[in-house]
């Protein structure tokens, strides 16, 4: 076997930290006190129901964020994953999404929705054709993945300061 290519290394780091940061925001919900618990027990198997049910009209902030949140996931899939098959990559989103779901669902933490593991997955996919699209530009795999890494590391450190901002000054998902 030989060694992974160090882009490679980076971009598995990254996709373990990506795991990390996605499981404390879906599944552990950022730590925020959980005060309204009514759909913790809820399993949807329509999908965007629950998201037209949501104050009568549709949440599409909560769609956007559930599509932006695995758009990493396909940045990291695709180099990490390169012989796999695209319908592979697709179950792979899919999988890890019904795991974060299934996770939330168990713990009493939140609900079990179609609709989050469609968005989800299609985030993934959007995720792999960005990646696809930088390989476009850059036909080099690893110049291609080296400059995903570091769009990668730049993106998750801005959410992570911006969620930590929010939360320290009790804006937006943080009030009670």
């Amino acid at each position: 076997m030989r060694n992974p290519a160090p882009a490679s290394r980076v971009t598995t780091i990254l996709l373990a930290v990506y795991f990390l940061i996605a499981f404390w925001i879906i599944v552990l919900k950022m730590n925020v006190p959980m005060e309204y618990k009514a759909d913790a027990e809820m399993v949807n198997f329509i999908p965007y129901r629950a998201s037209l049910i949501l104050n009568e009209s549709v949440s599409y902030a909560e769609i956007l964020f559930n599509v932006l949140i695995f758009i990493p996931f396909g940045l990291y899939a695709h180099p990490l994953f390169r012989s796999w098959s695209f319908m592979q990559k697709a179950g792979l989103f899919f999988l890890f999404s019904l795991f974060f779901e299934l996770s939330q669902f168990l713990f009493g933490i939140g609900s079990l929705d179609s609709t989050d593991l469609l968005n989800n997955t299609i985030g993934g996919i959007l995720g792999l054709w960005i990646y696809l699209g930088i390989e476009k530009l850059i036909p080099n795999h690893e110049k291609a993945q080296k400059r995903t890494n570091i769009i990668g590391a730049s993106a998750t450190a801005l959410i992570l300061a911006l969620i930590f901002y929010l939360k320290v000054n009790h804006l937006w998902l943080f009030r009670k």
